[in-house]
């Protein structure tokens, strides 16, 4: 079955890290476009360690050039705590209000912490 994979590049090897040292790592931002998708397709396996991400209690904030139409739903329907949109133009969350999710504008540093 092609799933379209055949354009991706190996990540080059990072040099041997510290374990203590990776520990502090509280969160991921990442570029969607054509970075964490292929040729504009997400894929099931790149949706799947998102979520894996996500439980683990990494703070995720996806970054694209799209517009905020594609953020909204970005921002909704993925395991993201953030999306920034435009090249860093606005950035949204999604934030609860009594019963509810409400999408925002995230205007307030370090409010990304990491689940305890």
């Amino acid at each position: 079955m092609d799933i379209g994979m055949e354009n991706t590049k190996p990540i080059l090897a990072w040099p041997p890290q510290d374990p203590d040292e990776l520990k502090k790592i509280q969160g991921v931002c990442f570029d969607i476009d054509d970075t964490f998708t292929t040729d504009g397709k997400l894929h099931s396996n790149a949706y799947q360690r998102l979520w894996e991400l996500y439980r683990c209690g990494y703070a995720l904030v996806p970054m694209t050039g799209r517009p905020a139409g594609w953020c909204d739903h970005i921002c909704r329907s993925w395991p993201i705590h953030a999306v920034m949109g435009e090249n860093g133009a606005f950035s949204f969350y999604m934030r609860q209000e009594g019963s509810r999710k409400v999408l925002d504008r995230l205007d307030t540093p370090g409010s990304l912490g990491r689940k305890k």
